[in-house]
């Protein structure tokens, strides 16, 4: 979605820098995302109007968050869902991204991006997902410092929340066992 515009725009472009969303150490070729091995193929995707590079390799998820959180015209025009034209505060894209923001005290500042009203008032829901994903990705290095992130400001989740987001990836991945 995000190079088609520049494509799209080329004529406006020389250099396009598109967050990777792996880090450096993951990379490998998969089927699964080209995010793995992004840093490969933005130099295929070059043609003689625009460059593309993949960036932020070296960053963890948390040090992008951090640094996008300093850059003001982020907290109304921040898209990270990769779901809908809006942050849905659903998927597994939004939910990471909303509490990287919240593990980092920067989540107020996305209000016109994520609906906290939604967040606070389904904490539990929200916690649960959480875990399901962290579980999802076997602990997933983002998903660790995150967590990490908000048991150093003392933000506290529920454990109830963490087993039944446990029970709840592993019941998803029986499903997609049986069911191929």
């Amino acid at each position: 979605r995000n190079l088609s515009i520049v494509f799209a725009l080329q004529k406006l472009f020389k250099n396009y820098y598109y967050s990777s969303g792996i880090n450096i150490e993951d990379f490998c070729i998969s089927e699964k995302d080209t995010a793995f091995y992004d840093i490969y193929i933005m130099y295929l995707l070059s043609n003689q109007n625009v460059s593309f590079f993949s960036s932020g390799a070296s960053m963890t998820r948390l040090h992008k968050t951090r640094a996008i959180a300093t850059y003001e015209p982020s907290y109304n025009n921040l898209s990270v869902c990769f779901k809908d034209d809006y942050n849905c505060g659903k998927c597994e894209k939004c939910v990471r991204t909303i509490y990287e923001f919240y593990s980092t005290n920067n989540l107020e500042k996305y209000k016109n991006v994520f609906n906290l009203d939604e967040f606070y008032s389904n904490k539990n829901w929200y916690e649960r997902k959480f875990w399901e994903f962290y579980f999802k990705n076997k602990g997933k290095l983002d998903y660790k410092i995150t967590y990490q992130e908000m048991k150093k400001n003392k933000i506290h989740m529920k454990k109830i929340n963490m087993i039944i987001g446990l029970d709840i990836a592993i019941l998803k991945k029986i499903y997609h066992i049986v069911v191929k």
